[in-house]
Parts: structure tokens; C-alpha cells; sequence
């Protein structure tokens, strides 16, 4: 007699865990790597998340950025310019 096993259905918290994995994130070519930042790049590069940049994007103070299919890019000069704007200067010693 052969013994078949019978698959039990996944419990809730099984089915969540399995559906927020995420897959390996493409890389962008070399030549692009040159010039661009990938979203999670740049988020790690400034210490935010992902959805950080999407959310100054939405909020239009974030850099510009770049969409090609999927990937969302920033051109490396335009990330600095953006940084160089929000630098803060120091306010002026009055004089006694």
C-alpha cells in the first residue's frame, strides 16, 4: 500500500510571509551605473528608505529622477545639485 501525503492549505501567516518576499533586484548596466544611482542606492547612500525617495518624489522635494521601464534612476549631478540646494548656511555673528 502506498501512502499518498496530503498537503495541508498554508495558514494566513505562511501565505503573507510568502507574498511580501521580493525578488533579486535587477542591476542596471555598467555604462548606466556610471551616471545614474538606482533607487536603493540612493536610498542607502542618504540613510533612507525607498519608499522615502517615493514619497519626496510625490511631494516634489525629492532630486529628479528618471524612469525607464521599472527601474527608477538619478543621474549622480542632479542628486549633488539637489543636495547642494538644501545646504544650510550657518547664520551671521552680529557684531557687538
Amino acid at each position: 500500500m502506498s501512502q499518498t501525503k496530503i498537503k495541508k492549505k498554508p495558514t494566513k501567516k505562511e501565505t503573507t510571509a510568502t507574498t511580501k518576499e521580493v525578488g533579486p533586484r535587477r542591476q542596471i548596466g555598467e555604462d548606466l551605473s556610471k551616471d545614474f544611482y538606482e533607487e536603493h542606492v540612493l536610498a542607502e547612500q542618504l540613510g533612507v528608505t525607498d519608499r522615502t525617495l517615493r514619497r519626496w518624489h510625490a511631494l516634489r522635494i525629492g532630486p529628479k529622477r528618471t524612469v525607464c521601464g521599472r527601474a527608477i534612476l538619478y543621474k549622480k549631478s542632479t542628486v549633488m545639485e539637489w543636495l547642494l540646494a538644501r545646504e544650510e548656511r550657518l547664520p551671521s555673528r552680529r557684531a557687538r
